[in-house]
Formats: C-alpha cells, structure tokens, sequence
C-alpha cells in the first residue's frame, strides 16, 4: 500500500510539474525538489508500516507460543517398562483406516488413511495442513 502511495506521489508531481513547467510557471529544478520529498515523506511512513507488520508477525507467533506453554503436562509415564523384544520386530509398520481431526473441527483432516511401510523401505507422505505447513513423515 505504502509503495503505491510513493509512486501515486511521483505520478501526481511529475504530472503536475511537467504542466507547470510548460506554462513557465516553474523550473525543471522545482520538480526534482518535490520528488526528493516525496520520497522524504513516504520513507518513514513506510519504515512504519514495515515495523506494524512485523508486530502483527510477533503478536501470532507469541500466541501460538504461549498456547503451547499453557498445554497440560503429560501424565508421568516413567512406571511404564514395556520394551519391544528384537527377535519380533520386523520394521513394517501399517496405517488402518486412521482418521484425523483437529479439535475445533468437526471435518476430518484426515479420513480413512491406509499406509504400508514395508522393512527397509523409505515412505515419505506430505500435505499442507490448515496453517500452510507441509507435513512430512
């Protein structure tokens, strides 16, 4: 918005200048001078738009922050003491039917997902979630 005021500017003194300096009404220098402070005036007006944006970046970056500080805490899991036995895994691993949504979402994200990921093979799925990140696994 702010470059297109800058140039509106530039385009308003150039106009304007180049009929004023037809009717000899003012010097080729006088348009020169204008558009030196037209840059002078759009500069800081765009320095600030520049730090606005970046303060709406902070402020939804923050939120998410302190959306994931205010999560509960994991129940202590150190009781458990399950461990795979080597001689029965065979690295493949299968997806079922998986259905994913989001909490406030009442549209599965995911819907009936199958997957096989054979041993020693190498699987790579992605997506864009709903925040535009892609998803890899």
């Amino acid at each position: 918005m702010m470059a297109f005021i800058g140039n509106f500017g530039y385009v308003a003194v150039c106009i304007a200048g180049a009929l004023l300096t037809m009717n000899d009404i003012i010097s080729f220098g006088v348009i020169v001078a204008f558009i030196s402070y037209v840059r002078l005036f759009t500069s800081p007006l765009s320095q600030i738009a520049q730090a606005m944006t970046a303060l709406q970046s902070t402020a939804a970056a923050s939120e998410r922050v302190f959306e994931f500080i205010d999560e509960e805490e994991m129940k202590d899991q150190s009781h458990i003491r399950k461990t795979l036995n080597k001689e029965n895994v065979k690295g493949k691993i299968e997806f079922e039917n998986v259905v994913f949504k989001y909490d406030d979402n009442d549209k599965p994200t995911i819907n009936n997902f199958t997957a096989t990921a054979e041993p020693r093979s190498k699987n790579c799925n992605c997506w864009t979630n709903r925040c535009s990140e892609k998803q890899l696994w």
